[in-house]
């Protein structure tokens, strides 16, 4: 979760500016809930009204990352693989290279005559 470093860093040179009193961290914990992504931020809203500490609320949003990787791992994993509705045998496949090669010749030859 780079994200909250990235507020953390942004909330501490706020400080240093004056712009934000140190120990606020009521603002920092909105301003790290306000930029999450939406899928995301649809989980964390329980927590967020719910957990007043800001470092308890960072370790439950870092819980729910690992939750929702290990949920897009297991999708992957259950990812199977489709089989095509209709085999196609030998003698299918060169009826269907001997229309081709019958169609492109017809086209070769209205080219031609377009040319002309």
């Amino acid at each position: 979760m780079n994200y909250a470093g990235r507020v953390e860093e942004l909330y501490s040179h706020a400080v240093t500016l004056g712009g934000v009193m140190q120990g606020d961290t009521a603002c920092l914990q909105n301003i790290l809930f306000a930029g999450l992504r939406s899928e995301f931020s649809l989980r964390a809203a329980y927590k967020n009204d719910v957990i007043k500490d800001y470092d308890t609320f960072k370790l439950e949003l870092r819980k729910m990352e690992n939750d929702i990787n290990a949920e897009l791992q297991e999708h992957k994993m259950e990812t199977k693989t489709c089989h095509s509705a209709v085999t196609l045998d030998n003698t299918t496949n060169t009826e269907l290279l001997t229309l081709l090669e019958k169609m492109n010749q017809r086209i070769d030859v209205f080219k031609r005559k377009k040319k002309k």
